[in-house]
């Protein structure tokens, strides 16, 4: 799980700094959302098997390294 959280971050990092470069139309803006999507889905199907229900955890709670991860805004 630490490696797909950290995996998200890293796409979220990119999201954000093309976000001010290109249009959300774009095909790096369009592919590193789908990443995000996968990356989210895994990470809540991984906390459902830990805690038995992805709701009790939001994505935005958890931590890499003392880092805590926040949900990038989408380009839609």
């Amino acid at each position: 799980m630490k490696q797909a959280l950290g995996e998200l971050q890293k796409v979220e990092g990119q999201l954000a700094l093309l976000g001010t470069q290109y249009q959300a139309d774009h095909p790096s803006i369009k592919r590193l959302q789908r990443q995000q999507d996968n990356l989210q889905s895994l990470l809540r199907t991984r906390i459902a098997d830990v805690v038995g229900s992805s709701e009790s955890v939001p994505l935005s709670d958890l931590q890499v390294g003392g880092a805590r991860a926040y949900s990038c805004w989408r380009f839609t």
